[in-house]
């Protein structure tokens, strides 16, 4: 019985020091995380909300060949900008997929051009730029690319 509370003791005693080294593993830089629940998605005169589940709230068209800004918030709970001094420490991270390019303008800027007529995925993140990792996202957004300039 006393070598199995010793044994049991020194196993304790190891999982507590892989428990902190794992933990020693992740960047404490003193500074909290924010805490984003939307985000807003503006391109031209449309918007887009998308919560933190991915679920998508309105809808985007644009034109084929045109360059449509878009800029993209992170809000808190209340509909505020959740990136208050912070906005430095992050990028939006914008992902096209086929049939649609994206050019970046700034931060949290930058156009979107489709390439070809029909309904193209974009995935949209918050970067943590220094730490290298999304803190919101990535969630796939349909942008309806139309055929030519008519825009609905």
């Amino acid at each position: 019985m006393l070598k199995t509370v010793s044994s049991t003791r020194r196993f304790a005693a190891l999982a507590l020091v892989a428990l902190s080294l794992g933990v020693a593993g992740c960047k404490d830089d003193g500074v909290q995380e924010v805490e984003v629940d939307f985000m807003r998605i503006t391109a031209g005169a449309q918007q887009i909300t998308v919560n933190s589940t991915g679920a998508v709230t309105g809808s985007i068209t644009i034109n084929s060949g045109v360059a449509t800004a878009v800029s993209v918030q992170f809000l808190d709970a209340a509909m505020a900008n959740a990136l208050v001094e912070r906005e430095a420490d992050f990028q939006v991270n914008v992902t096209p997929g086929s049939g649609i390019t994206f050019a970046r303008t700034g931060p949290f800027a930058g156009t979107l051009t489709g390439t070809t007529a029909g309904v193209r995925s974009v995935s949209f993140s918050l970067l943590h730029i220094e730490e290298n990792h999304e803190d919101f996202g990535p969630f796939p957004v349909n942008i309806t690319v139309a055929a030519g300039s008519a825009l609905r």
